[in-house]
């Protein structure tokens, strides 16, 4: 769009992987935007890591971005995984080595099939009790 500044977001790699260190070496002209995925329940340390590789390249004031976190694994009806989740938005909006500049939730909507783990928002709009707690306060 005309005016806007456009990001171009790279590597998107797992959690944990080393990938992102080698791109970020090779070839970090290619990309604007640093962008990993997270699924630790602490997402703190593998943000770290990634800040720590981006510094000492062109990108190391660039932002970074949490592609995809949350669970894959576990219903978001979970109350533990509904502390993790708060408690990393927490964590990546803190100044410094955690800051995550923008995220997108890994399961957003139910997977559709019965037997999957439960998305935030399942059908006809349902969330997850939890949400619906936190969201009025009870």
């Amino acid at each position: 769009m005309p005016d806007r500044t456009y990001r171009i977001h790279g590597p998107k790699t797992l959690g944990g992987s080393n990938w992102s260190a080698s791109v970020l070496e090779e070839i970090p002209n290619y990309f604007n935007t640093v962008n990993v995925h997270n699924y630790d329940a602490d997402i703190s340390n593998y943000t770290r890591k990634v800040r720590g590789w981006m510094n000492g390249t062109v990108r190391a004031n660039s932002q970074l971005w949490v592609g995809e976190w949350g669970s894959y694994e576990i219903s978001y009806g979970d109350f533990s995984l509904a502390l993790n989740l708060i408690k990393n938005l927490i964590r990546g909006s803190q100044p410094g080595d955690n800051y995550i500049y923008g995220s997108h939730i890994f399961c957003l909507y139910d997977w559709g099939k019965p037997g999957l783990p439960e998305g935030l928002l399942g059908d006809g709009g349902k969330t997850a009790r939890w949400l619906l707690c936190f969201a009025d306060g009870n």
